[in-house]
């Protein structure tokens, strides 16, 4: 329906006049919108939807539309001006919600109307959770040098559990030639992305401009419908350079294939002032050579010029490219290139194999091997004669009709055969002549034998698969050598070829090993990882098989584990207890922090001893759902004195190495434990507010900044070097991004400043996703966004600190914001809840909801919870310390008999005093904590 919203110009008779002369008619424009309201529906936050408003002009004069204006978070481009009488326009009207909120709001559009000068069109929309980003929002090109590409990296990012998938589009590139993005030529055209569950994207925008002037539109990576979506708006201009390449592009045409032709590029200054010629290589590839006329660094003054003279030799058929760069000290390109193109054409012939072995046979019969001709040229190759000299053991098979021909892209097979009638070894040439100007002969040497008697060996396993074993334990495998044959067979030698990894050796080395027929031996090697890094070992064998005289045996194994799928603890040990005692199994849990289910093949307990008991397995064929645990038992009873060991395989389908959790415990008649702790030394904490910016949050975020010296006054005693940074629950527009610059030591006016930032404001989406944001924000700091760049430092410890009066609802599982947190604090994390805890709270007029995913997150963290309705300075005393001070107490790894004596050792000096024994907790607990770097060592006998 059209929308009226003028009044139709009437026309203007002279009722008193009675003569056939024609009517009067009003020229006048006369706008009419083609919508009475626009209403843009469902949009996800952070993404934009557009809809173009049509405006008519029905009245015979020109409408000049002299404004459209609205407010955020509605937004409004002005598309047509100008519109003809009888004419249409548009107003392009777009909606970028900002919270999960329904908005209304309205377009103004004033124009040359006189009797409709300004049109109202209300708007309205609702935000709705969005679960995909991307950055940078704004992409600036400005200023680039014509013939210069620039490139910046687009990163599209997945929170959600399922794939999404959308179209590209374009929008208002005047010049969408200059551009191109991963899997577009030019921005012309529209393409699709897909981004995968949680996971990333990484598009490459790039901007050669080809002529002067501005440059820039916009880029839609369509997540909701058509022009709904994403947006990143470019902008760009073409300058220009002081050094200029003539020409830009040297084209040499068509050459023939070994063909060799130059041509000449000349370097302008075409500025003002001299520049230095700092050197003339050649890029993307072999076959070309460029020769400066005179010896680089040089200097070119100004209207200056020099020739390099360009060498190009065509190596093979088809498009070559390859360029000519020129470095400069032009402050506006230092780096100018020249495109050389060129098509090679003419035949290129080539024979696999280089050289043909029949090894050694048994059988004194007829045996066949191949030859592959093939032309990989453009023009035809023409085979003349095949032949084969040497001894007349050798022959050829049936072949076709000589000369052949082989066009573009054919191939032709030769059979060769080998005949052997006596005993020996036996050797020839198969000889190749053609029209290829480049190898008209090709000769193959050709080998082959006969034996009667053979020795022959069979290894078993052929690869040795150690499994995912934490550094810091060793696993040992072997392999069975069999001689199969009917003669003796010896092993001569044997060593590690490439890949060598130290973490995988040979546990003996017997040297020389005669094996009779069907006698085997056992080799056993072990792995022993020192790091999280995979590793691979080749081991070759030198024996006497006449057949196949190396044997080799390939052998893997990795320290690294799986950033998805992982257990806690990686190993357990139950250190040294009484003959049949027997304390509570030990737990063992599977992590499935990944975005889809795996299928557990098996969970097996191997050992040499019985005293070792697997309890709870999951069993085959179980499925681990994406998020999920499973636990098991691991049980220890020692029988007899002495150290025992076992491995826990976890076999998962599709897995390349199982899971190992190696076991440990030691029968003794006096069992005495040592658990050793080394105080950190880290003097370097980054740590991370994630604080609820919903509407109900004002006090306590009030109450949080007000008691920020009760929070640093640990990191002041100690000196420590921190950072702290802070960020929103609300993941728009920018998920994760720091609100302010990072604080530090060296802030001025540091307590003010983190007042500022801790105030983030209760404007935000009531659909709080602390642990999202704690992840985005950590991911932003990785790729160097914003205020987040330079947040995660090498070698600094992570502290997370998540303050909210309600439940976290991102979309992954506490499970795979515990693994995002783990793999990125190689020096280790605390996680820190100030929340409602598991059954919510209400102190002094102060309340919170119950927090069950967050109690989830602290649990799988192993992490510290401090009630939001408790005395908030008492609260960030408790953060502080943990965020910044030293342990005071340390948890024994069982509990202690108390008939039996304690020892508390301090970097080697036995304490009397100074520390308790807390049965409650199993640990002791000193009065004062040991100084950083201290080793402590407590010696106890187990309670049973």
């Amino acid at each position: 329906m059209t929308f009226r919203v003028s009044v139709v110009a009437a026309s203007v008779a002279l009722s008193a006049c009675q003569c056939d002369e024609p009517p009067l008619v009003r020229v006048a424009p006369e706008i009419a919108v083609a919508a009475d309201r626009i209403d843009f529906g469902e949009v996800p936050v952070g993404a934009t939807k557009r809809v173009l408003l049509q405006i008519d002009n029905v009245g015979n004069a020109e409408l000049v539309v002299v404004s459209a204006t609205t407010a955020a978070p509605f937004g409004v481009e002005l598309v047509d001006a100008l519109v003809p009488g009888g004419g249409v326009g548009y107003v392009d009207v777009a909606f970028t919600p900002t919270n999960a909120d329904a908005v209304s709001g309205e377009v103004i559009i004033e124009s040359n109307d006189e009797q409709q000068p300004r049109v109202v069109v209300p708007t309205s929309g609702r935000g709705v959770a969005g679960l995909v980003t991307v950055q940078p929002r704004q992409v600036d090109f400005r200023e680039t040098t014509v013939g210069v590409t620039r490139a910046a990296e687009l990163l599209l990012s997945n929170f959600g559990l399922e794939p999404v998938e959308g179209r590209i589009v374009a929008e208002r590139f005047a010049r969408p030639e200059h551009f191109s993005l991963t899997t577009l030529s030019d921005l012309a055209s529209t393409g699709s992305f897909s981004v995968s569950a949680r996971g990333e994207l990484v598009l490459d925008l790039e901007y050669r401009p080809l002529a002067l002037g501005p440059d820039g539109g916009r880029l839609i990576f369509e997540t909701c419908g058509d022009r709904c979506g994403l947006q990143v708006d470019v902008t760009g201009s073409g300058s220009e350079a002081a050094v200029r390449l003539v020409p830009p592009s040297l084209d040499f045409g068509v050459l023939g294939i070994g063909d060799v032709a130059t041509k000449q590029l000349l370097v302008e200054n075409i500025g003002n002032d001299p520049v230095q010629i700092l050197g003339v290589t050649t890029a993307q590839g072999p076959g070309v050579v460029a020769v400066p006329s005179r010896a680089v660094p040089t200097e070119l003054a100004a209207g200056d010029s020099m020739a390099v003279t360009v060498e190009l030799t065509a190596l093979a058929a088809g498009d070559i490219q390859r360029a000519v760069v020129v470095e400069t000290t032009d402050p506006v390109a230092p780096v100018a290139r020249a495109t050389v193109v060129a098509q090679g054409q003419g035949p290129q012939f080539g024979v696999a194999p280089e050289s043909l072995t029949f090894d050694v046979q048994r059988e004194a019969i007829v045996h066949t091997r191949q030859i592959l001709l093939t032309n990989t040229g453009s023009t035809r190759v023409n085979v003349a004669s095949i032949a084969v000299s040497g001894d007349p053991e050798f022959g050829l098979a049936a072949l076709p009709g000589l000369p052949a021909s082989l066009g573009a892209g054919e191939s032709l097979l030769v059979g060769v055969t080998f005949a052997p009638t006596v005993i020996g070894g036996y050797s020839g040439t198969v000889t190749i002549t053609s029209d290829d100007p480049a190898t008209p002969i090709v000769e193959v040497p050709v080998t082959g034998g006969l034996a009667d008697q053979i020795c022959e060996l069979d290894s078993q396993p052929a690869r040795v698969n150690f499994g995912a074993l934490p550094p810091g334990f060793s696993r040992r495998s072997s392999i069975q050598i069999t001689n199969v044959g009917f003669d003796t067979c010896t092993v001569t030698s044997g060593a590690f070829r490439a890949p060598v990894d130290p973490a995988i050796r040979l546990t003996s080395a017997p040297w020389p090993i005669t094996l009779a027929p069907q006698q085997s031996q056992t080799l056993e090697f072990e792995f022993a990882p020192t790091d999280r890094i995979e590793s691979k070992g080749n081991f070759t064998m030198q024996t006497t098989d006449p057949v196949f005289p190396e044997r080799h045996v390939t052998l893997a194994g990795t320290g690294q584990g799986y950033v998805d799928l992982f257990t806690t603890p990686e190993s357990i040990d139950f250190g040294s207890l009484s003959l049949m005692c027997q304390l509570p199994a030990r737990d063992v849990t599977l992590y499935n922090a990944g975005t889809i289910d795996v299928t557990i093949d098996r969970v097996v307990l191997t050992s040499s001893t019985s005293e070792f008991t697997l309890g709870n397995a999951p069993m085959p064929g179980s499925i681990l759902r994406a998020g999920d645990t499973v636990t098991f038992e691991v049980g220890y009873v020692p029988l007899d004195v002495g150290v025992d060991t076992g491995l826990v395989e976890i076999h998962v389908v599709n897995l390349a190495f199982p899971l190992i959790v190696p076991v440990t415990g030691e029968g003794a008649l006096i069992p005495r434990v040592v658990d050793v702790y080394q105080q950190p030394l880290i003097d370097m904490v980054d740590v991370l507010f994630v604080i609820d910016d919903s509407c109900s949050m004002g006090d306590d975020q009030a109450a949080l900044a007000a008691n920020f010296q009760n929070f640093i006054r640990s990191a002041n005693v100690r000196q420590i070097d921190f950072q702290i940074g802070i960020t929103r629950t609300t993941l728009v527009p920018n998920p994760g991004a720091l609100v302010g610059p990072i604080l530090r030591p060296s802030t001025s006016g540091l307590e003010a400043a983190f007042q500022n930032q801790a105030n983030v404001g209760v404007l935000g989406s009531g659909f709080e996703q602390g642990l999202e944001a704690m992840s985005a924000a950590l991911r932003a700091a990785e790729l160097g966004f914003g205020f987040n760049q330079g947040f995660l430092r090498n070698g600094a410890a992570r502290v997370v600190v998540i303050v909210s009066d309600e439940d976290d609802q991102s979309p992954g599982t506490p499970v795979t914001y515990f693994t995002e947190l783990r793999t990125r604090s190689p020096n280790g994390f605390t996680a820190i809840m100030i929340t409602g805890g598991p059954n919510g709270c209400v102190t002094n007029g102060q309340s919170a909801f119950p927090t069950p995913r967050y109690e989830a997150f602290r649990r799988l963290t192993q992490g510290i919870g401090e009630p939001i309705c408790n005395d908030w300075a008492m609260t960030l005393t408790n953060v502080g310390n943990a965020a910044f001070g030293l342990g005071s107490f340390f948890g024994l790894s069982s509990p202690a008999d108390l008939a039996q004596s304690i020892e508390v050792i301090v970097d080697g000096v036995p304490l009397s005093s100074g520390w308790q024994y807390d049965p409650m907790s199993q640990g002791i607990r000193f009065d004062s904590p040991p100084q950083p770097g201290a080793t402590v060592r407590i010696r106890y006998s187990p309670a049973c």
